[in-house]
């Protein structure tokens, strides 16, 4: 049945909304529920996964479309890379919100089991308490019918993951400390 349901919501998204994970963010409707994240280098210049190169050191960067919280997590170590000023998982954030995730970042070696888990929700209780939950749950809302989408050019430079139902995105980002 979950499966049938899962289909269901993949058939309407594909009807019913665009396809383009940065046209849906940008249309700021509680609705689509997105992040938007993008390697800095030190002069500035914003690159994506992709563009980076895995000598340069780069700092994080990661913007929301609707209020909520945002949780940054370690693979490698299970770390929690983002604030935590409650007892609850996840930082608070305002739309446009920008957050820059603490310490600096190189591209990780292709197969490396290093890297970010980032989950981006309306509410704090649809965050998890450990990556291992986190990476179970990122399986669930990419088969649900969560749009990915990378910008390479222009001001919007960056990868876009966006939650056409109102859950929360959520991806990895092959980065290491």
């Amino acid at each position: 049945m979950t499966r049938l349901i899962g289909a269901i919501a993949l058939i309407a998204c594909a009807l019913a909304q665009p396809e383009r994970a940065s046209a849906l963010y940008h249309q700021n409707s509680v609705q689509y529920v997105g992040i938007c994240y993008w390697l800095q280098a030190d002069d500035g210049s914003r690159v994506t996964e992709s563009q980076a190169k895995p000598d340069q050191r780069y700092s994080l960067h990661i913007r929301n479309n609707v209020a909520g919280f945002l949780s940054v997590w370690s693979i490698a170590d299970g770390q929690q890379l983002t604030p935590m000023p409650t007892p609850w998982v996840g930082f608070e954030m305002s739309p446009p919100g920008e957050f820059v995730v603490s310490g600096v970042f190189r591209i990780a070696p292709e197969n490396s089991p290093q890297g970010l888990f980032v989950l981006f929700g309306r509410s704090q209780t649809e965050h998890v308490k450990t990556v291992a939950e986190g990476l179970a749950k990122l399986e669930r809302l990419k088969r649900a019918g969560q749009v990915t989408e990378t910008v390479t050019e222009g001001a919007d430079v960056g990868t876009y993951v966006v939650n056409p139902f109102g859950n929360q995105p959520a991806t990895t980002i092959k980065l290491m400390r």
